[in-house]
């Protein structure tokens, strides 16, 4: 069985080698074949191989990754199914707790709407930025990928999982106010841009929301997430004015 994927993250000759070793690596696989020009990957095996094998190999060399898996066997070509619903359980996972953690504190504080919006923020805030600052080298690689300032200026993708850390801090002490809300309202609406990009683009890349702990492909749940804290922080704009 021969399958083609599409390959994101490339963007040298020394990338299409480390990608083509990393493939190799994979046990059960004969042979590879790497296209940077059209973005693409092929391997050979006797044996079906999970994509996510291949997606783990290749977080070890660098901000690759492979998505749009097509097989050919007997000269048909057949689409792999869509991702399941189980690849984003981390992410429904963690939005839970941040809800439960948020319900919780309005029950037994009793401060009210903003109350419960600033620690819902808080905890979005600290839980994500923990995760990113947990390699930041890898968060970097991937969110270079795709956001438009990190693509520019590396030191930017160093120094996001702070800034987030940063606001969930200043949203759970309460400190800041209309101030606070402008500057989360305009990073936020800055990283929707480069989601909506690669959207548009039909390019399946890794998500780099969860830093590279977990192996989220970008969807429209990444988008809706930047939406939501980008919607949260206006709304705590309105209500300030």
């Amino acid at each position: 069985m021969k399958h083609t994927y599409t390959l994101s993250g490339m963007t040298c000759e020394s990338c299409q080698e480390k990608v083509t070793k990393a493939l190799q690596s994979v046990e059960g696989v004969s042979s590879v074949s790497v296209d940077r020009e059209a973005k693409q990957a092929s391997a050979e095996m006797s044996i079906h191989i999970s994509q996510s094998v291949f997606n783990k190999a290749l977080s070890k060399v660098g901000p690759y990754y492979l998505s749009n898996e097509m097989m050919v066997m007997d000269g048909r070509s057949m689409a792999r199914p869509k991702r399941p619903l189980k690849d984003f359980l981390p992410i429904i996972v963690i939005t839970a707790v941040i809800i439960v953690f948020t319900t919780l504190m309005v029950l037994f504080v009793d401060q009210g709407f903003e109350f419960g919006m600033r620690m819902f923020m808080g905890g979005f805030f600290a839980i994500f930025g923990a995760f990113k600052m947990f390699n930041l080298r890898k968060f970097a690689d991937a969110y270079q990928t795709y956001d438009v300032v990190a693509k520019r200026f590396r030191f930017y993708a160093y120094l996001y999982p702070f800034l987030e850390i940063a606001l969930a801090f200043l949203y759970f002490a309460d400190i800041g106010g209309i101030y606070r809300d402008i500057f989360t309202l305009i990073l936020m609406s800055v990283s929707t841009i480069g989601v909506v990009q690669k959207l548009c683009q039909r390019e399946e890349i890794p998500c780099a929301c969860l830093g590279m702990v977990f192996k989220l492909p970008m969807t429209w749940v990444t988008l809706v997430e930047d939406v939501l804290m980008a919607a949260e922080a206006l709304i705590m704009i309105l209500i300030a004015l």
